[in-house]
């Protein structure tokens, strides 16, 4: 019995090396888990993640990454810092940050730094 359905959704390209997509996942059966939406950029031969958002019983969490967050690739070696911020529902930039994302042959490390959280 299927329980995750993901929809894998291709957008139209941004510039010549750039193609956006959509990656959506949801729980079929759980009516209360939340849909969680990824939009996604490949780039050259890598992907990155513009934004992710979780919706659950009508309220929206969104989290946009600026430059974009890298996902993991095979052998790279890098350190990167990316900014952030966070949106829910109307409310705009209710959080920003960085993260400073550490990469290593088969492993990542992600080290989250907010810098402003409102409430």
């Amino acid at each position: 019995m299927e329980r995750w359905r993901r929809r894998w959704t291709a957008t139209h390209p941004c510039s010549q090396r750039t193609f956006g997509h959509t990656i959506e996942q949801f729980d079929l059966n759980d009516p209360d888990a939340p849909q969680v939406i990824l939009n996604v950029v490949r780039v050259n031969d890598t992907y990155e993640l513009r934004s992710l958002s979780f919706e659950s019983h009508f309220n929206t969490l969104w989290i946009f990454f600026g430059p974009l967050l890298p996902l993991p690739a095979h052998e790279a070696d890098d350190k990167r810092i990316v900014t952030f911020t966070v949106a829910e529902n109307e409310q705009a930039n209710i959080a920003s940050g960085a993260l400073e994302v550490q990469r290593a042959v088969d492993a990542e490390h992600v080290l989250w730094h907010i810098h402003k959280l409102i409430r």
